[in-house]
């Protein structure tokens, strides 16, 4: 409460004595006209806690930071990052102030930064993230004003992100992009990758690092034809349909490419590699159940990795990706010491909303009541279960996340999952040892 207060107090300072700079929108300064956004964007963001706690949602994360001049899409907006952080202070002042409902930012650090390429279908390595330029800086203001203002998490994007020592990777997968969160923003809360599973370009950047060609003449055209920007995408797809075509079209011609460069390197040539090399390296390359992905998506510091499987497949492959990331884990203490981490921290965000209900089925004893003992008390798959954030959207996969115990389900918005259900309030008729975090991408 004292929290809440506090950051309400801050959001009152600002509206005495901030002075928004010239935007797109013209010189702006405090007066009724202010009065009145503050008024508009808290109701927003009481409406959208109402919703939240009528459906069992929560956490948000759909509030976005995003912002500049030149987008790939319409909802992008071209406003002045002040005004921007107003507005979503004022929406998470509102939004926040309940226990068991919260609101995070998305997308660190600013889609904008890819100009008219859609990050979620291609990236160009050119446009990144330096955190070396301070010119860059005022590109995540809303996101650092928005942790001020009690965001509870933030979403990675698939942006570029440039580190002190110069080496550029996708943020999503980038410790250096997480460590800038945790330190440079003090943001304690619960960090969520973008999903990446549909969304490719995390397999490229796995592809770029981990077959890349030692001679460096290979490597400038291994580097031209991954990272290439296939130019007849088209922008701000129109339907779902039109976006899946797009980023399948890109894909196939990256994968042939890739494919046939390491079938050369292997035996000489296709026609030069049995069935079993093809097979292997086919796999490999298309990491299906998606295991490598969450592996560089856990090492790099994200809590939550948002997952969507191929619809039909999601129980075979949710459960191989967890043997795998097991099986990884009992061989790589690094990789156990970031899950028991991030483990913590979803159990301590749970014990927030659940309170001691989160013990309930777990066996433990009255004085074992923390989230520390419930760690120590989890298998590793358990664990692993704990950090996947599948789809729990379509008919059938709330029941699956259930089944399987996965500690997280996402929605697309806070309203009720398609598949019918009255209530996501599952933990105490199914007996789950943990109760999971229903999660929607709330857009206000």
């Amino acid at each position: 409460m004292k929290l809440q207060l506090l950051r309400i107090f801050i959001l009152i300072l600002l509206l005495f004595s901030c002075t928004f700079k010239k935007g797109p929108h013209g010189k702006r300064t405090i007066s009724s006209e202010t009065n009145s956004l503050f008024e508009e964007m808290c109701k927003k963001g009481n409406n959208t806690k109402e919703r939240m706690v009528s459906s069992n949602t929560h956490i948000a994360l759909g509030l976005h930071t995003d912002f500049g001049e030149i987008s790939y899409t319409s909802w992008l907006r071209n406003i002045d990052p002040d005004e921007l952080s107003f507005e979503n202070g004022a929406y998470l002042s509102c939004a926040n102030n309940n226990p068991i409902a919260c609101t995070g930012t998305k997308h660190f650090p600013n889609l904008s930064i890819s100009g008219l390429i859609d990050p979620h279908v291609q990236v160009s390595k050119s446009a990144s993230f330096d955190m070396r330029d301070s010119k860059h800086f005022p590109l995540i203001i809303p996101s650092l004003n928005s942790v001020k203002s009690g965001a509870c998490t933030i979403m990675t994007s698939h942006i570029p992100f440039t580190n002190k020592n110069g080496n550029t990777e996708l943020c999503s997968i980038n410790k250096s992009c997480i460590e800038y969160i945790r330190k440079e923003m003090n943001f304690n809360g619960l960090i969520v990758t973008d999903e990446i599973m549909v969304m490719k370009p995390v397999l490229y950047e796995i592809w770029s690092q981990k077959y890349k060609p030692i001679d460096m003449l290979k490597l400038e055209e291994w580097n031209d034809i991954i990272w290439k920007v296939d130019t007849s995408v088209p922008l701000d797809p129109s339907t779902a349909e039109e976006f899946y075509e797009a980023i399948e079209n890109v894909f196939d011609r990256k994968f042939n490419y890739v494919y046939n460069s390491l079938l050369n390197r292997e035996c000489g040539g296709e026609k030069y590699c049995n069935d079993n090399i093809k097979e292997n390296i086919k796999n490999d390359l298309l990491d299906i159940n998606g295991s490598q992905r969450a592996e560089s998506a856990i090492l790099a510091g994200n809590d939550l990795i948002m997952v969507f499987h191929e619809a039909g497949q999601q129980e075979i492959r949710l459960n191989k990706m967890v043997e795998s990331l097991a099986s990884s884990a009992m061989n790589n203490t690094v990789l156990l010491k970031r899950i028991n981490e991030s483990v913590l921290r979803i159990l301590k965000k749970k014990e927030s909303i659940f309170g001691k209900d989160l013990y309930k089925n777990t066996g433990l004893d009255l004085a074992e009541y923390t989230p520390n003992h419930l760690l120590n008390f989890l298998t590793i798959k358990e664990k692993i279960k704990q950090v996947i954030l599948p789809s729990g959207e379509w008919p059938g996969e709330t029941e699956l996340g259930i089944k399987l115990e996965m500690g997280s389900l996402y929605y697309m918005g806070p309203a009720e999952p398609k598949n019918g259900s009255k209530s996501r309030n599952f933990s105490g008729k199914n007996k789950m040892k943990i109760p999971p975090l229903f999660i929607g991408d709330v857009f206000r």
